[in-house]
């Protein structure tokens, strides 16, 4: 009887679910019909991600500037952060950490700068100094793959209004 009462409750739950729409999230829309992209830029680490990023979105990403007309150049990255409030001490209470990337998308020469900048605000406590490091560091880094899915949604709207 319990196992009945339970593969009934789990039924229950999978229908409401399925009922309201809930889907589990996937990678953004595949592309359809993109010539391939050649990435350009200094820092390493990013260009695997931006690499990565778009070859899950389904790009193709070439190796060589003279295999494709669309290049992706990534000007500059800057990482920053800022007092955002001090305690009655003076001592620092949070921080608002700023990432920003200028890239071009298009022609080489003939493409305009284009930035996404991303923002958020960090508490830090002077007591637990390396796991609030730690845990900056860890905001950076899900900042960059956001700016990298935020740069994947640019490239699309640029390559549909080209169409």
């Amino acid at each position: 009887m319990s196992k009945c009462l339970a593969g009934g409750f789990v039924w229950a739950l999978v229908l409401s679910l399925a009922g309201c729409g809930f889907h589990l999230r996937g990678n953004d829309a595949q592309f359809t019909g993109l010539p391939a992209i050649y990435i350009e830029g200094e820092d390493i680490a990013l260009l695997d991600l931006l690499r990565q990023t778009l070859q899950d979105a389904g790009a193709l990403v070439v190796e060589k500037a003279a295999a494709t007309k669309v290049h992706l150049l990534i000007r500059s990255e800057t990482l920053d952060r800022r007092v955002l409030s001090v305690n009655t001490s003076g001592k620092v209470q949070e921080y608002i950490l700023f990432y920003r990337l200028d890239f071009s998308l298009g022609d080489p020469g003939k493409a305009p700068i284009q930035t996404i900048e991303l923002q958020r605000d960090f508490d830090f406590t002077g007591t637990d100094v390396l796991a609030k490091e730690d845990e900056a560091a860890s905001l950076f880094r899900q900042m960059r793959r956001e700016t990298a899915r935020h740069l994947l949604r640019r490239l699309q709207a640029q390559l549909k209004s080209q169409q």
